[in-house]
């Protein structure tokens, strides 16, 4: 042991302090910067820079090689102390700190430059001081260390600044019992138990560093871990209390949808009525004529916000089976045929083989309805909705594609958000609506399995692609 080169074991023990101090400060900091941690880190860096000062002896004046290195030395400690505190969630008291290094200071000018007899006082001082801080670090970590996901850990620390303040303790009592004279610093100490004690002084240091870095960054990790079940904790909460307003909400519209239905329909059944009488003045058949289609208007608005609803709480039925993609595309040209022939718009069907997909019937029907009137209503006079499906590896592709008005990306980008109420056009013959058509065919279509992709442009038309899975036979 007193073969090793002192002057390069404090340069090899600063160079490691250095960059373990470094390391944690960088991982600290990307993880989650918790209270104590910027401390914890700078107080790698502060002792390894103490450690230069140390082997800097006999190379510098007394006064940076010993007085400023072993000042500097204690404000490493009391950072160390100061931030595992403050880490474990413990009063601190800087003042203190700040106390003890300039204490340690004032001790070590005196004792160097002023009284160098009492050098036996400075070594006994620093060693019981240093003994001192690191049992008052086992003691809070572990006494008084709360955290339960890092309470194991942490006593493992303990255990480590234990031996470490057990170390400084024992080499307090040898220097005080030492009967020869001592050297006056550590470079120029004679082989035997003063040096070998500097080497082990080393050897601990460097167990400090490896010990408390190691430790430090599991604390770190399993506070972190512990913080991110409590967050995860609170968003399934959040996420719970979310999903019941939404269910209360979708239950409300439910509710009023149902119990205006009926009395909706009726109005409407008897506006017909009405409007087939003979003997009605030409002014009222007018009126009359409006309010039928208001009221076909306010029955279809129910209609679609009782199954947005339906769709919203999961209350709705979705018995898949296989469909045939032709059958349901007659289906409903023939009941749009003359809302499309009102408005000289040709609806092409392109399909020319049976496609079998699988999906709840009535739920596809009630979206490609959705989509060929939406085409309807933004489409000009004169113009084309051409209907077209296609077989894409295990899947059925429907699209309905139009000549119209088209939309700007913007308004594509947000057609199933809520704020695009504020962007609900009126049709090409001024119809109105309400929007919710796509948000319930989007609905229908993720129930089923499937997806729906919307292509838009000012002027050029729409085309909206329904993609079903296929029946498996």
């Amino acid at each position: 042991m007193v073969s090793l080169d002192l002057r390069t074991l404090l340069l090899l023990s600063f160079i490691e302090g250095f960059l373990l101090g470094i390391m944690f400060l960088y991982f600290s900091h990307i993880k989650k910067r918790y209270d104590g941690t910027i401390q914890l880190g700078m107080s790698f860096v502060v002792i390894s820079i103490a450690l230069m000062l140390f082997s800097s002896q006999n190379f510098t004046t007394p006064f940076i090689s010993i007085v400023l290195a072993n000042s500097v030395t204690a404000a490493g400690v009391a950072l160390l102390t100061f931030g595992i505190k403050n880490f474990i969630g413990l009063r601190t008291v800087p003042g203190y700190y700040a106390a003890l290094i300039a204490a340690v200071f004032i001790v070590v000018y005196h004792t160097t430059f002023i009284s160098p007899q009492y050098l036996k006082i400075r070594l006994a001082f620093i060693c019981a001081l240093h003994f001192a801080l690191f049992y008052h670090l086992f003691h809070v970590l572990f006494f008084y260390n709360d955290i339960t996901s890092i309470k194991s850990t942490g006593r493992v620390a303990a255990l480590i600044y234990l031996s470490i303040s057990l170390f400084f303790l024992f080499r307090a009592v040898v220097f005080i019992l030492h009967d020869g004279p001592l050297s006056f610093n550590m470079m120029s100490a004679k082989e035997g138990i003063e040096k070998d004690l500097y080497v082990l002084t080393l050897i601990f240091i460097n167990l400090y560093f490896v010990g408390s870095y190691t430790i430090f960054l599991l604390m770190l990790n399993l506070r972190l871990e512990d913080s991110l079940r409590e967050s995860e904790d609170i968003l399934r909460k959040n996420i719970s209390k979310l999903e019941k307003s939404d269910a209360a909400k979708a239950k409300f519209i439910s509710i009023i949808s149902h119990d205006l239905r009926n009395p909706v329909d009726g109005m409407a059944s008897l506006l017909s009525a009405m409007g087939g009488e003979r003997d009605i003045p030409p002014e009222i058949a007018a009126d009359l004529k409006l309010l039928k289609k208001t009221s076909h208007g306010v029955a279809a608005l129910l209609e679609n916000l009782l199954e947005w609803a339906k769709a919203q709480t999961r209350n709705i039925e979705c018995n898949p089976s296989r469909v045939t993609v032709s059958e349901i595309v007659l289906e409903v040209m023939k009941i749009l045929e003359l809302r499309a022939r009102q408005k000289n718009i040709f609806i092409k069907n392109h399909i020319v083989s049976d496609i079998g997909f699988r999906a709840d019937r009535r739920m596809f029907s009630t979206i490609l309805r959705n989509l060929v009137n939406n085409a309807i209503k933004f489409t000009n006079a004169g113009g084309e909705i051409i209907i077209a499906a296609a077989v894409e590896k295990d899947t059925a592709a429907v699209i309905v594609k139009d000549n119209g008005v088209g939309m700007k990306s913007e308004v594509v980008d947000g057609i199933f958000n809520f704020d695009r109420y504020n962007h609900i056009s009126k049709g090409t013959a001024g119809e109105t609506g309400t929007g919710l058509g796509l948000l319930i065919c989007r609905e229908f279509a993720e129930l089923n399995g499937g997806a729906m992709r919307i292509t838009s442009s000012p002027g050029n038309g729409t085309e909206v692609k329904l993609t079903m899975p296929l029946w498996q036979d």
